[in-house]
């Protein structure tokens, strides 16, 4: 014959830790934090190169040339449609014209 059923007992000792599982999957990547403070001004750069210096001849006559110094880089006729007759450093227009040149620093 089976009698009835008991008090439960009390609980038993703590048992010793088990064995560390093995790592688990690297999860997905966080939102992207808020931009930081700017940073200091960086020192000045070096100073360049000098660029080309050009001077505009606006002759009075027919003709104009630049200075020993310089060569002659661009020239026109002012006034009438002749082209400007180039020389060595310099140009001669025909007609009513006036010579315009751009000159450049050797």
């Amino acid at each position: 014959m089976k009698g009835d059923t008991g008090a439960p007992g009390a609980a038993g000792a703590a048992g010793a830790p088990g064995a560390v599982g093995p790592k688990g999957d690297t999860g997905p990547a966080g939102p992207q934090g808020p931009a930081g403070p700017a940073g200091p001004a960086g020192a000045a750069g070096a100073a360049g190169a000098p660029g080309v210096t050009l001077r505009v001849v606006m002759a009075t006559a027919a003709s104009a040339n630049c200075n020993a110094d310089e060569i002659m880089v661009s020239a026109l006729c002012v006034g009438a449609a002749v082209a400007a007759n180039a020389s060595e450093n310099g140009a001669t227009c025909n007609g009513d014209s006036k010579a315009r040149l751009v000159c450049a620093k050797k």
